[in-house]
């Protein structure tokens, strides 16, 4: 019997080592993405690697979006600024430089903390007085 519990172990770190590369390797195609996106002046291939970009950080942006209610925004607004954060400033700001090691899952974080922090900003102006009026509007419609 004991033989049989050993080559299940041996079997399931196998699998586990596997779906580790395989993540890896995601995320380092990622990171090389984001590089290829800086260095290139295309607009259209620009466009495509952004959605390629996009396409593997999803999980995470609706993640980050579905923590924030703020006033006078609806999800799918707080959706495309999310994404606007992303491509105007995490994917601009993100330097090769910083990534330490083998370590290429930084771009990801970097992305999500660029995120938290674009929406973190729009929450504290949201309740600034001049847009009191927009936020605290009742809607005709309703």
């Amino acid at each position: 019997m004991p033989k049989k519990k050993s080559k299940v172990k041996k079997k399931t770190k196998k699998v586990i080592l596997a779906k580790k590369e395989k993540k890896s390797l995601s995320q380092e195609s990622l990171a090389f993405k984001v590089i290829e996106f800086q260095k290139s002046k295309d607009a259209e291939f620009q466009e495509k690697l952004f959605k390629e970009i996009v396409d593997q950080i999803n999980p995470l942006i609706t993640k980050i979006v579905n923590k924030f209610n703020i006033p006078g925004y609806e999800q799918t607004d707080l959706y495309q600024e999310a994404l606007m954060a992303l491509r105007f400033k995490a994917i601009k700001d993100f330097k090769t430089d910083r990534i330490i090691g083998d370590d290429m899952i930084g771009f990801e974080k970097f992305a999500g903390l660029c995120t938290k922090r674009h929406l973190s900003t729009l929450l504290k102006t949201s309740f600034q007085n001049k847009k009191f009026a927009l936020n605290s509007s009742i809607s005709i419609h309703t």
